[in-house]
Order: structure tokens, then C-alpha cells, then sequence
């Protein structure tokens, strides 16, 4: 991280407030770091207290204010962002996998709400204080917004619309993608004839 940092300006970020959700590990994680060693403010949420101790003990991470949010809950949602006094960043890097428990109902509603609903959710609470500030939102997922991966098909679907609203506009291949993750789907799930 550090050669990719040392091409920005050390104070890019100064008096800059960047709230990242899903910051206790993976790529959210560093994308907190990398913002707090830039100048920002860093708020970062995590969804449980077990979640948010290792990160929080990061060295790299001192300067991060890690907080526990449930991202399934709107009222919890709107009053974390709603306590905020401004905010010039929000990063949707939340996100969850559920490996062969992705066909069950709950197993793919849970994965839907944290990778696609936390997203709206943190997003219109933010909106009044990003356009106040003229700030921005930058929405993550991952490689199977492009590509199925028939054991996580919640996962794939839920997060091809971040990426979508990210590019504002649907990507070439997206149609492929759709009918792709259809045949996916129904390989794992057990819906015969849909070849």
C-alpha cells in the first residue's frame, strides 16, 4: 500500500470525513487506512464487537474510529449518519458471502440486505450531508458483479446493482452476465431444464 499511497499528495484528504461501511477487514479495512493516512477523518463501522476488536488493534489503523453498526437496521442506519455534523465521503464496502447457504431463503435475503440493501440504506441517510457537502459516494463490490460463481449466487446478483449505479449506466456484457448467472443459479439451486 505504501508505493500506491506515495503517489498522492500526503494531505489529499485533509478536513475531509469519510464514513466506510464494512471497514473491519478486506478491502474496506484498507481503504480506511489508506483515506486516515491521507488526512481524512475516518469513521469505520463493522457489525459486532468481535468484528471490530482486531481492527481496531491494527496498528496502521490508530487514527480510525471503528464503530458497530448493523447495516440490516434502517433506524439504526439513520441515527448512526443522522449524529453525524457533516461527511464528505461514503464508501459501501459492506459485504457478506454465504457459501452454499445462498439457495436457502434466509441465507439469501441476509446476503441480499447487507451487500445491496445496506447500500440504499446508508446512502439516503448520507444524502443530505454529501450534498451539503458536494461529496460523493463510491459504492464497492467485487469481481462476480462480472462473473457467476454458482455457490454464492445471492452474493453475484446482490452486487451487480452497486455496480451498476457506480457506472450509471448498465456495462457491455451485462445482459451475458444476467443470463449467465440465471444458468448459475439454476445448476446450484436445483431448477432443471433452464440450459
Amino acid at each position: 500500500m505504501d508505493e500506491i499511497l506515495a503517489t498522492f499528495r500526503p494531505d489529499l484528504f485533509a478536513g475531509k470525513r469519510a464514513l466506510i461501511s464494512g471497514g473491519t477487514s478486506g478491502i474496506g479495512l484498507c481503504l480506511a487506512k489508506a483515506f486516515a493516512r491521507l488526512g481524512a477523518e475516518v469513521i469505520t463501522t463493522g457489525p459486532s464487537r468481535a468484528r471490530l476488536e482486531p481492527a481496531r488493534a491494527d496498528e496502521n489503523a490508530k487514527t480510525v474510529r471503528f464503530e458497530q453498526l448493523d447495516v440490516w437496521n434502517r433506524k439504526a442506519v439513520d441515527a448512526f449518519v443522522g449524529a453525524l455534523d457533516r461527511l464528505d465521503a461514503l464508501v459501501n464496502a459492506a459485504g457478506v458471502a454465504k457459501p452454499e447457504k445462498e439457495c436457502d431463503e434466509d441465507g439469501f435475503l441476509d446476503v441480499m440486505d447487507v451487500n445491496l440493501n445496506s447500500v440504499m440504506r446508508l446512502s439516503m441517510a448520507a444524502r443530505p450531508l454529501l450534498a451539503r457537502s458536494k461529496g460523493a459516494i463510491v459504492n464497492f463490490a467485487s469481481m462476480l458483479s462480472y462473473i457467476a460463481d454458482d455457490s454464492v449466487p445471492a452474493y453475484c446478483a446482490s452486487v451487480v446493482i452497486p455496480t451498476l449505479v457506480s457506472l450509471g449506466r448498465p456495462c457491455p456484457g451485462f445482459y451475458w452476465l444476467l443470463r449467465s448467472r440465471r444458468k448459475a443459479w439454476d445448476r446450484h439451486c436445483g431448477c432443471p431444464g433452464n440450459d
